[in-house]
């Protein structure tokens, strides 16, 4: 089954950059409620070894419905710049975001000592639970990522009081599932409130859950780049490592979760997957941001559902918002040169209050 994308004609094979409409700015309410955060310095960042230079905080974060861990729900690693700062910049890796930007990605050191030396100020965040990170549930209302989605809203809005130079913007960067948390923030806790710049890299990969867990060929899209016709689905192996621990929380199939069943076959928990997504069907999506939005796909990314479900997302945003295919770059963009440089650049020039 084939579904057709409401993305223009245009936009699907560009190779560049598209922009898409801009509509009259205005701050929405938000479906979901923040959470609170409090930080305590550690004396080191001993599990980021090698990486760039900067202080950790442990962040205990009381959010509604999830279950708080100890002794620390997050870390969060800061580096700052020689002077004066001229912004802040949040990183968050893929998947449940359980790895440093730094060195998780081959070019993820030179990128973040490159915007430091810019002048920013670098914010790594990294979500403790062992399971699968922010996206370890169940949540106590009987969501799945939708609600799980507080961590790291509430973990962004902890930096921009604590860490963030008063008059000066807040911006953030997420790939694959860190791109799905600020998607999440920006569309269901308004974070666009506070966020100046928000690139998201390979995603947001859960802008319909209902098509990612489903199988193979049951739907698919035009992606970018002239990479023709991709499928949504995330496959059995991500369904099992990072949607099912939001609603189980263990990973690979005990027991077996709504998103592992959804792939095999069943479409038994299509409506309740749905109403998880950041395009939510109960919780209607706010798509008009205060926020500058870029959103980075790889022509060589092949990974399950990211380009169509991120095309997905970026398609109904109302505001400015800049569609960038790098030709040259996979899924783990900025595993890539051409990737980090991109985003890089991006972060420097864009990450400015208007």
């Amino acid at each position: 089954m084939e579904r057709k994308s409401p993305i223009l004609t245009g936009l699907l094979m560009a190779v560049a950059a598209y922009i898409l409409n801009v509509a009259p700015l205005q701050a929405q309410k938000s479906n979901f409620t923040l959470g609170t955060a409090t930080g305590t310095q550690l004396p080191n960042c001993a599990d980021d070894t090698g990486g760039v230079v900067g202080n950790c905080w442990g962040l205990n974060i009381s959010c509604p419905n999830v279950t708080a861990i100890q002794p620390y729900d997050a870390t969060v690693k800061v580096t700052t710049p020689a002077g004066q700062s001229l912004g802040t910049v949040v990183f968050i890796t893929g998947g449940g975001g359980v790895y440093y930007y730094d060195t998780y990605f081959t070019y993820g050191t030179m990128l973040i000592n490159d915007v430091v030396s810019a002048g920013y100020t670098a914010a790594q965040l990294v979500f403790d639970n062992p399971v699968a990170g922010w996206l370890t549930g169940p949540a106590g209302d009987g969501n799945g990522p939708i609600s799980l989605a507080c961590l790291p809203a509430t973990a962004m809005q902890w930096v921009y009081h604590s860490v963030l130079t008063s008059g000066t913007p807040l911006c953030s960067t997420g790939n694959s599932g860190g791109s799905a948390a600020i998607a999440y923030a920006l569309s269901q806790y308004g974070l666009d409130s506070i966020l100046t710049l928000a690139e998201t890299t390979s995603g947001p990969e859960f802008s319909r859950l209902d098509y990612g867990c489903s199988p193979k060929t049951r739907y698919s899209a035009c992606a970018l780049c002239g990479s023709g016709t991709q499928y949504d689905s995330y496959g059995l192996p991500n369904a099992e490592e990072y949607i099912d621990p939001a609603y189980t929380g263990v990973v690979n199939g005990e027991p077996t979760g709504p998103c592992s069943e959804d792939v095999e076959g069943s479409e038994q928990n299509a409506s309740q997957l749905h109403h998880d997504s950041i395009l939510s069907d109960t919780y209607p999506p706010q798509l008009s941001f205060l926020t500058q939005l870029r959103v980075l796909f790889g022509g060589e990314d092949k990974s399950g559902g990211a380009i169509p479900e991120g095309l997905d997302w970026a398609s109904f945003i109302t505001s400015s918002a800049t569609v960038v295919c790098v030709p040259s770059a996979g899924h783990e963009m900025a595993n890539y040169l051409a990737g980090a440089e991109q985003i890089e650049s991006d972060l420097v020039s864009y990450c400015k209050l208007p």
